[in-house]
């Protein structure tokens, strides 16, 4: 008996350094795994946190989104858990920020309700949709105020191009003098501060 526990503490001892030998944290956390009360447990370990830090260190020195997602794939049980999701927050708004991509904003602010960013990138957000509107108002049409809200729901100034386009219907149905026309924008815009003088148009009809 004393025979056989002396062979299976050297098989345990073999696969130990076999594993950590092999640098491959899937292995040794198996091997963890096999003989979880192996005095061999420790080094194995320590071996996989420093696998794991330069792997990390590699990650975030490419300033790659990509590169960091592929690090917590490949790592999920990382102890640098934190450290990953915090750079992945501050890369993902740096894309957001440098493309000044409306979606990307949005995702961040989705994504990271409680990042520190939160402002920086709402400012940016809005700047980017005042800007789109700017372009908007220059063309001042019914079909470009449309796209606009298609575009950009979550627009801040939305209200104003709703704002946009109840004018210029106002000014389209009371120059067209159509009764159909001014009863449906008097449908469509019950509380409008147009409705007064549409309805007077209305009543000589």
């Amino acid at each position: 008996t004393k025979r056989k526990k002396e062979v299976y503490q050297l098989i345990e001892e073999l696969e130990y350094k076999e594993s950590i030998e092999s640098a491959e944290v899937g292995q040794m956390e198996k091997i963890i795994q096999k003989y979880p009360n192996s005095s061999f447990r420790i080094a194995a370990e320590q071996e996989i946190t420093k696998i794991h830090s330069i792997e990390f260190q590699a990650a975030k020195s490419s300033q790659s989104l990509d590169a960091m997602q592929v690090y917590l794939r490949k790592f999920p049980n990382t102890h640098l858990k934190k450290e990953v999701y915090l750079e992945l927050e501050h890369l993902t708004y740096r894309q957001a920020a440098g493309q000044r991509d409306h979606t990307l904003l949005e995702n961040f602010l989705q994504s990271y309700p409680s990042s520190l960013l939160i402002d920086s990138a709402q400012k940016l957000l809005k700047e980017f949709y005042l800007a789109a509107y700017s372009e908007t108002r220059k063309i001042n049409t019914l079909s470009a105020y449309h796209e606009y809200l298609l575009k950009y729901p979550n627009s801040h100034v939305r209200e104003q191009a709703e704002g946009e386009i109840e004018r210029i219907e106002y000014k389209r149905v009371i120059a067209s003098e159509n009764i159909d026309q001014l009863e449906k924008f008097i449908e469509t815009y019950p509380n409008s501060d147009y409705i007064g003088e549409v309805a007077s148009t209305l009543c000589p009809l």
